[in-house]
């Protein structure tokens, strides 16, 4: 299944034997949290965190990791996972900082307004995952 959006263009209709590709909330929802972008970056920032045994975000490598990271996923994502539409991709990378966050990442042990990083990371992530699908896609607003 590609993770670009098709978006329904109006007015035009084809002929063709496949069936019209269904965009629900939950395709798109799956589509823009960067599951494989997520998964590499805890596994390696943990490693990371293992190996230099650095307490929360206080190592030097975490931090070029994460920077590293952060500058690479437009690329994979446009790339390697074929995102053509340049609206995916970056809420993808949103969705992507966001995750990095509620994990924590070179942020972890930070304190904002009396909560950590990883409080308000989870609270912004858990909102912005459950309202970009529609938000992002008005196209899609009946499904």
């Amino acid at each position: 299944m590609p993770r670009d959006i098709i978006l329904p263009i109006k007015g035009v209709t084809t002929q063709s034997d496949e069936p019209a590709p269904d965009f629900s909330y939950m395709d798109r929802l799956v589509k823009l949290v960067p599951v494989d972008l997520i998964t590499v970056y805890i596994s390696i920032f943990n490693i990371i965190k293992a190996a230099t045994g650095a307490d929360g975000g206080r190592s030097i490598p975490q931090w070029v990791f994460y920077g590293l990271m952060v500058a690479v996923a437009p690329y994979y994502l446009y790339k390697i996972a074929k995102i053509k539409a340049w609206r995916t991709i970056i809420i993808c990378w949103i969705s992507f900082l966001l995750w990095v966050c509620c994990f924590g990442g070179p942020f972890e042990g930070f304190i904002i307004g009396g909560a950590s990083i990883q409080l308000w990371g989870t609270i912004v992530t858990a909102v912005f995952t459950l309202a970009i699908p529609r938000a992002a896609f008005p196209e899609f607003a009946k499904s």
